[in-house]
């Protein structure tokens, strides 16, 4: 296997890995974003089983092993107006992390700063942090 192939067989198993994770969640619908999104996957927030216009945008990316080294996010994101997080997966365990690009912060006018910090284990518990994260934001957004 050449090294696009690579890339392109590790590009998407993080999706799919991410997809993985994301569905363990039934108040989580997922989709692909029109083309021209920054982000591969669009996650809806649901309650009752119904959308409710709440959104998160999920950046996946995947490395050899884990602990991933983390690189600075696209730049494009910068401008995007709802909070997008990033999932890594390690290829060689299937180990998931994450962290914030475009983070809920009700100190800036927007409600989101760009973030690059360091990635944390993709859990259960992770995925009830971004959640709550999500909709404590767009509850602040009224």
């Amino acid at each position: 296997m050449n090294a696009k192939e690579k890339a392109e067989l590790y590009a998407e198993r993080a999706e799919l890995l991410a997809v993985v994770y994301l569905t363990r969640r039934e108040d989580v619908l997922l989709a692909h974003p029109q083309t021209g999104a920054r982000f591969d996957l669009l996650a809806t927030l649901l309650s009752d089983g119904k959308t409710t216009g709440r959104a998160f945008g999920v950046v996946t990316s995947a490395v050899d092993a884990d602990p991933p080294k983390t690189n600075e996010p696209d730049s494009g994101l910068r401008n995007v107006p709802i909070p997008v997080c990033e999932f890594v997966f390690a290829m060689d365990s299937d180990a998931g992390f994450w962290r914030w690009i475009r983070q809920p912060d009700d100190a800036r006018e927007t409600g989101l700063s760009f973030s690059h910090g360091d990635v944390e284990p993709l859990d259960n518990a992770a995925l009830e942090h971004i959640v709550r994260a999500v909709q404590d934001w767009y509850a602040t957004r009224k």
